[in-house]
């Protein structure tokens, strides 16, 4: 079977490394970053 991902597996090896509160700061930081919208439109 193809890999279709080639990160996944990575990425699962971080699974319940921060907790939920962590995680919702770290949400909330990403969501504000990328809501801002910097130069003209």
């Amino acid at each position: 079977m193809a890999k279709v991902n080639p990160n996944l597996e990575n990425v699962l090896q971080l699974a319940g490394s921060i907790d939920d509160e962590e995680a919702k700061q770290v949400r909330q930081v990403i969501d504000n970053e990328f809501n801002q919208l910097e130069g003209e439109w």
